[in-house]
């Protein structure tokens, strides 16, 4: 399962799996014959072959074996009128419910209590029998059309070809106002017939459809899906290529990775700022030659993102034409390239940018503040000497950081900021003082209340007020 595949899934489902796999029990196996009949007639459930969402819902646990009781979470459900705690009902329904879970999930489906439908029609659609199908697709016929959305997800998460095919229909209709929705929605049903209509959907003229499309495309794992991917790159459609590579999650093809350093090198600002991100995202090297010369001669937008890409490269060469960038002072790059060396982490990294501060120009105070980002007895020593030393702007990058990482140095350099330095250094000193909370901090404040004078005494009162400790 690829990594946007899992972003797409609720943080409450995933949480939810992970709980039961902790404590040993899943039920992978079906049901059987029996408890199928029982939970009416989901011997004709078809499935989607290969569903994300099939694949999720028998990991759902029996209520019997978790130690919990369907029955009484419905009892307590009926009971309830708590819309957070109604909602986390709906949450544990979801996992352990049936059929009697989807009569009463239907009756909250059109609840306007701020959570409560959503709850109510996810836990439908992870239920995924018949009548939850059923229920969902009469929902999303008849249902409040702001809360469609709500229902097509549902519909998704049920994994079966039902399902499927009426958001295909959606997707298919030019009309439809949730189209796009439907389309996004797809990946967690797969199945080829999916990918035969997204690929009819970039084939057409509305821009937003196809770029749901592409994104949809580029998160099934299909190998229909993987191979539609690659030729998208290749289209001669300048919009359709820049969308593609922008979606793109594998260049491990050697014919993908040459073609984007192509267009890379073509100059076209979007797509080659697709280009840029989707080379430095895979870690290519062999593009750093070429992202050094969009980083040094291309448009502005395109030596950003060229920045970035040899930042996630990494490596002494990558860092080598980063340090060179920075150096430059160039305003519209220098930033990028700071963060580029920060994010890579490593001690070459580190190196470049404490040196920077011995410059001057925009390359110093982009480098001070990349350096906030990292840690270590060296990135504290420079942070002291720029709170001690430098303009008003880096005194308080430096000390803001020494704070934060609670260096006695740095709590020493705000505390003389605020007592005794100008109203403009008082009065963000005096902030940074309250925000601390160290005992040091909390007797500093109270001793510029007693003995201070003037707008700094106020400060110092002002924040002893909001801390509570006046």
């Amino acid at each position: 399962m690829s990594l946007p595949i899992i972003n797409r899934i609720d943080r409450w489902r995933v949480a939810t799996l992970v709980l039961a796999m902790s404590t040993g029990l899943l039920l992978y196996q079906r049901r059987s014959p029996a408890a199928t009949e029982a939970a009416g007639g989901n011997a004709n459930l078809r499935e989607v072959p290969g569903s994300i969402a099939v694949a999720l819902r028998k990991l759902r646990g029996n209520a019997a074996a978790l130690g919990l009781s369907e029955a009484s979470t419905l009892r307590e459900l009926k009971a309830q009128s708590n819309p957070r705690k109604i909602i986390l009902l709906c949450r544990k329904l979801g996992f352990i419910g049936g059929e009697d879970s989807v009569v009463a999930l239907a009756a909250l489906a059109r609840d306007r209590r701020p959570g409560v439908a959503e709850a109510a029609l996810t836990a439908i659609g992870q239920i995924g029998s018949a009548s939850a199908i059923r229920t969902l697709l009469t929902e999303e016929r008849a249902g409040s059309p702001r809360d469609r959305f709500l229902v097509l997800r549902a519909l998704a998460q049920t994994g079966s070809e039902e399902a499927r095919d009426r958001l295909l229909e959606i997707v298919l209709d030019p009309a439809d106002s949730d189209r796009v929705t439907a389309i996004r929605e797809i990946p967690e049903m797969g199945g080829e017939r999916a990918v035969e209509v997204l690929r009819s959907v970039i084939g057409g003229d509305d821009y937003y459809a196809r770029r749901a499309a592409i994104q949809s495309l580029s998160m099934m794992t299909e190998a229909s899906a993987r191979q539609a991917m690659s030729e998208l790159v290749f289209s001669d459609d300048l919009r359709v290529r820049t969308l593609a590579i922008e979606s793109l999650e594998d260049v491990s093809d050697p014919a993908v990775r040459a073609h984007l350093m192509e267009v890379l090198a073509a100059g076209d600002e979007q797509s080659a700022v697709a280009a840029a991100t989707a080379l430095g995202s895979a870690g290519v090297r062999e593009a750093i030659p070429l992202l050094e010369q969009v980083a040094m001669t291309g448009s502005d937008m395109a030596r950003r993102e060229a920045a970035i890409a040899l930042g996630n490269i990494g490596g002494q060469d990558a860092n080598e034409i980063l340090a060179n960038l920075l150096a430059s002072g160039d305003t519209s790059v220098v930033m990028y390239a700071a963060s580029a060396l920060a994010e890579s982490g490593d001690e070459h990294a580190r190196e470049i940018l404490i040196g920077n501060l011995s410059a001057r120009g925009a390359g110093r105070g982009a480098a001070l503040n990349a350096l906030t980002y990292m840690r270590g007895p060296d990135v504290e020593a420079v942070m002291v000497q720029a709170a001690s030393s430098g303009n008003a702007e880096e005194r308080q990058t430096a000390m803001r950081y020494l704070m934060d990482v609670a260096s006695p140095d740095g709590r020493a350099l705000v505390i003389a900021a605020a007592s005794t330095g100008n109203e403009s250094d008082s009065r963000w000193a005096i902030d940074v003082l309250s925000e601390s909370g160290h005992p040091e901090a909390s007797e500093a404040l109270l001793a510029i209340a007693r003995e201070g004078s003037g707008a700094t005494q106020m400060e110092a009162l002002g924040a002893l007020m909001k801390s509570g400790k006046s």
